[in-house]
């Protein structure tokens, strides 16, 4: 492996890790947020709206922000039937076509969200009296971040190196 390919290597793990612990992060506030509102709601008779609002809008970024290194990895929820099933030349074709049709389906998304997200860009939310266009933003940013790893993937296929690195870490027993 060349000096440039684990400097890269290196900063794609640097992004995924970020990307990971912001969710993780988003997702325990959420949490937190939930055992207050019950509280709140169940102990003291107090009910806010935003309570709701937030959990919603934290996990939904959560969701869009964790979906393209979970898809690089291949540990998001996957209808397996076929790709466990191909191995080797087939395998690679499968593998680099169906990064393709992700990479389309995530432009497609990018431009619905970005049109979306214009097109509210003066809406305020209800309850928390925000702009809606910062929700809206999970939406773009969550695919932009899928159509880098998808690109960083089919440069792998391409040159073999996703093929290779899958199979040694099923040898080594671990994913990326």
């Amino acid at each position: 492996m060349s000096k440039k390919n684990k400097y890269f290597d290196k900063f794609l793990e640097r992004i995924t890790s970020l990307i990971l612990n912001l969710s993780i992060v988003e997702i325990f506030a959420a949490t937190i947020l939930v055992f207050m509102g019950t509280i709140l709601r169940y102990v003291f008779g107090l009910s806010y709206e935003w309570v709701e609002e937030s959990c919603r809008y934290l996990i939904l970024s959560a969701v869009f922000l964790v979906s393209a290194p979970m898809v690089y990895q291949e540990k998001h929820i996957t209808l397996d039937l076929i790709s466990k099933n191909i191995k080797g030349r087939l395998r690679i074709i499968y593998n680099y076509f169906s990064t393709i049709y992700v990479s389309i389906i995530a432009i497609c998304f990018t431009v619905w969200g970005i049109e979306l997200m214009l097109k509210f860009r003066f809406m305020q939310s209800f309850s928390l009296a925000f702009p809606m266009w910062i929700p809206y933003l999970t939406l773009p940013l969550g695919m932009i971040f899928m159509i880098f790893y998808s690109f960083i993937k089919i440069i792998k296929i391409y040159s073999n190196k996703y093929i290779e690195n899958d199979i040694q870490e099923k040898e080594e027993g671990e994913i990326l």
